[in-house]
């Protein structure tokens, strides 16, 4: 097809879902080595993902349950 991405762009499409996002986050924890990852936001990325799903996605629902006509 012609197209490239960068490794940190495909971990970035990756820490979209749920499961990428977890994996991401645990780079925060389980560093690899004590390598320092100061400058690559993916992780930090991870993490603010997780907590969408895990607080926004919730909320949202409820909302649209208590919102809806059900009878």
């Amino acid at each position: 097809v012609g197209l490239t991405v960068s490794a940190r762009d495909a971990a970035l499409v990756t820490a979209l879902s749920p499961v990428g996002a977890y994996l991401e986050a645990m780079e925060l924890a389980f560093a690899p080595g004590g390598a320092a990852r100061a400058a690559d936001a993916v992780p930090w990325f991870g993490l603010e993902m997780l907590l969408l799903w895990g607080v926004a996605v919730p909320t949202i629902g409820y909302w649209r349950f208590r919102t809806a006509e059900l009878g």
